[in-house]
Parts: structure tokens; C-alpha cells; sequence
């Protein structure tokens, strides 16, 4: 978990840094599952409800690697939320900026 974290975090970085939005909600997903697997599920949700409207704006669609990780990060939120619950918190996430997403997904 830590070199994966460390890969994500670095991940984000380097997209930020190239000013990529499709490559930094790739890495604020891989992050947040990652949050969901340690058991911070609410950080995860906010998380996703960012990049699913990052994803949107940009009329993009995941790819394999990125569907599998939102499926695992999912069935993770499901397990500890109700749908009302991850609703809520993915709204929240949604109107999040990019350095409110970055800012609690380096803290990882």
C-alpha cells in the first residue's frame, strides 16, 4: 500500500505539474480508492464525485484499468455508505476545485 500510495501521490503531482485534467482525475481516482481501502471512505467518495464530473466536462470515458479500480472503489464505498450517503458526499466532491481535490488526496 505505501508504494502504491507513493505512486499515486507522484502520479498527481507529475499531472498537475503538466496541467493534464484527464491524467489528474486518473491519479485523484487511483487515491481514492486507495483512501476506500484504508477505511476513509468519506475523503474517497468527495474523491470520486470529482473526477465522475471531471470525467463528464471532458467527454471522457475510463479506461480499462480505470474501470476496474472505480468497480473496486465502489463495492468498497458499499460496503461502509448507503447510496444516500456516497450521493451526498459525491456532490460535495463535485464542487470541489482541482486544489481542494489535490490538497486532500496528497494527504494520503
Amino acid at each position: 500500500m505505501d508504494r502504491a500510495r507513493e505512486s499515486a501521490r507522484e502520479g498527481l503531482r507529475w499531472a498537475r505539474q503538466a496541467q493534464d485534467a484527464y491524467f489528474i482525475a486518473v491519479a485523484l481516482q487511483h487515491i481514492g480508492l486507495l483512501l476506500a481501502l484504508r477505511g476513509e471512505v468519506n475523503d474517497a467518495v468527495r474523491l470520486i464525485g470529482y473526477v465522475d464530473l471531471q470525467y463528464k466536462e471532458l467527454g471522457n470515458e475510463r479506461e480499462a484499468t480505470e474501470k476496474w479500480g472505480d468497480e473496486k472503489l465502489m463495492a468498497a464505498l458499499y460496503e461502509q455508505l448507503s447510496e444516500a450517503e456516497i450521493g451526498k458526499l459525491a456532490a460535495e466532491g463535485a464542487a470541489w476545485s482541482e486544489d481542494q481535490a489535490a490538497e486532500v488526496a496528497l494527504k494520503v
